[in-house]
């Protein structure tokens, strides 16, 4: 299950994130992130300690408060967090780097 993702903002050029799920470990090699339309959010996911799914997601917009969903062997799973804010995500046009 799917517990939050960090950022919750990223870049239209791609960006790391990293999901807190909860009962998958490192013997899982199809787990990824997935929007409301069943959409693939990442370009490359990677378990890379338990509980925790790496994701470089694909270049394009994804928009304001997208709550993603945990696919693993083609089943999704909804977000289980307390607040469900927690499992929104976006990549936005106008976004400029932190210096």
């Amino acid at each position: 299950m799917l517990l939050g993702i960090s950022p919750s903002e990223g870049s239209i050029a791609g960006s790391t994130i990293y999901a807190s799920i909860a009962g998958v470990g490192f013997d899982i090699s199809d787990a990824t992130l997935v929007d409301d339309a069943g959409t693939e959010i990442c370009q490359t996911a990677t378990i890379t300690e338990y509980g925790e799914l790496e994701c470089q997601t694909i270049e394009g917009e994804i928009a304001e408060s997208t709550l993603l969903y945990l696919s693993v062997s083609s089943v999704t799973y909804n977000c289980s967090a307390s607040d469900e804010g927690d499992c929104h995500y976006q990549q936005i046009t106008d976004a400029m780097a932190t210096v």
